[in-house]
């Protein structure tokens, strides 16, 4: 009777323990790729929120973005290792008691083709989406009811330090990705993908877009994906674009970008707008002064925007833009590089580098040739490796001091 009570309380240790990696890794890898792109993030909670009609709150946004992905990692880090087992699973509780009716909402009404739960780095259909938070609610309910029976790794004294770490390198890492790029590029267009070769002038076919509006709001469709009349949308104008394959790891992932504005060969430079109108006019005089230096250098520059027609006349007359700027897909120009505005620097139709404009001094861009000699993606890919190697070294001594002298 001794045995099996022992073998028992073995099998649900056994259990908790799973379930809280199991659990707790979900979760720390949905705030991880939160925070490293939080530019990707703020595109996905606009999607959510056009579908209610809400539109700017920008800063309200990127705000939210930031929590979020710090409040995932903490929730995570928290159930992963076993602190405050109580709050840390009731929380969690909270959080799927809003995600999965959400979800369910979207599936049903396919709102929302992705749920952005993992970023960019994994992309779910949203009835897998559903099925996933079913399941990853059915675990929260199994550790709300057997948590408590196993220790966490660390003593509760220690246990706030780990929350606080966890939430600076997060918070550190999102810092990292909105100001400059995200520290892993998970896009189909990443530093060494070539946008377009000679090859391509004979492969390209043209493509449509369909520029409809709704209560001031616009949008693009493919002709697949046109809205119905009685959904509320109205068409306002037709866009035809070409499509260049870019070969990345093998597999093709096409930029609408009208044939010839990428060029084969030499040094380009591409401004990318996604919300031209949200641009901050402080950005005038850094972008003009930028457009000098490549002429004197003999650099081609091109902006890329998704804005209208009206929007784009208006900001030429507002910035006094002085290079050409072509119309592309939404998601493309998002897809790029982010920020708002930032800047992409090609070679021979390849990325060698993609900045946000927030990123860039004025004293660089004084520097002859500065610009186009950035170390800056191959220095981001060293923060991320400092930054959690900080991190976990962090952890572990104060695991060891919590072990050493505060348990024993």
């Amino acid at each position: 009777m001794a045995k099996s009570d022992t073998d028992s309380g073995v099998a649900v240790k056994t259990a908790v323990v799973l379930l809280r990696l199991v659990v707790g890794a979900t979760f720390v890898f949905s705030g991880f790729t939160k925070g490293i792109d939080p530019w990707g993030t703020v595109y996905k909670l606009e999607e959510y929120l056009r579908l209610w009609s809400f539109d700017g709150y920008t800063s309200l946004i990127t705000f939210c973005a930031f929590a979020i992905a710090i409040i995932e990692s903490i929730i995570g880090i928290s159930l992963l290792l076993g602190i405050y087992r109580r709050v840390s699973i009731w929380v969690a509780t909270f959080a799927m008691v809003i995600l999965l009716p959400l979800t369910i909402y979207t599936a049903v009404t396919g709102a929302v083709h992705d749920c952005g739960c993992f970023g960019e780095a994994v992309h779910l259909q949203p009835w897998a989406t559903v099925w996933k938070n079913v399941a990853l609610f059915a675990g929260i309910v199994a550790l709300i009811i057997l948590n408590r029976r196993v220790k966490g790794v660390f003593p509760f004294a220690a246990q706030w330090i780990v929350v606080t770490l966890t939430g600076i390198y997060i918070l550190a890492l999102a810092l990292a990705g909105y100001y400059y790029q995200p520290l892993i590029d998970w896009r189909p267009y990443p530093v060494g993908a070539q946008l377009v070769s000679e090859d391509d002038e004979d492969e390209t076919d043209a493509d449509m877009l369909f520029i409809y509006q709704k209560d001031g709001l616009r949008q693009e469709f493919s002709l697949d994906s046109l809205p119905e009349e009685s959904e509320g949308w109205e068409f306002v104008e037709r866009i035809t674009v070409k499509s260049h394959q870019s070969y990345v790891a093998e597999e093709s992932a096409s930029i609408g970008i009208a044939d010839g504005v990428i060029l084969t060969e030499g040094r380009q430079l591409l401004f990318t707008f996604p919300d031209l109108p949200a641009v901050s006019i402080k950005y005038t005089y850094l972008i003009n002064e930028i457009v000098d230096r490549c002429r004197d250098a003999g650099v081609e520059v091109t902006g890329l925007t998704s804005a209208s027609d009206a929007q784009v006349d208006e900001w030429r007359d507002l910035s006094m833009a002085s290079y050409p700027i072509v119309r592309v897909s939404d998601t493309q120009v998002k897809m790029l590089a982010r920020g708002n505005p930032a800047v992409v620097i090609l070679y021979d139709g390849r990325i060698i580098d993609k900045r946000s404009l927030s990123s860039i001094s004025m004293a660089e861009v004084s520097e002859d040739g500065a610009l186009f000699n950035s170390e800056m993606v191959h220095d981001l890919g060293l923060w991320l490796v400092y930054m959690t190697a900080a991190y976990l070294a962090a952890l572990l001594l104060l695991w060891a001091f919590g072990f050493l002298v505060i348990r024993l």
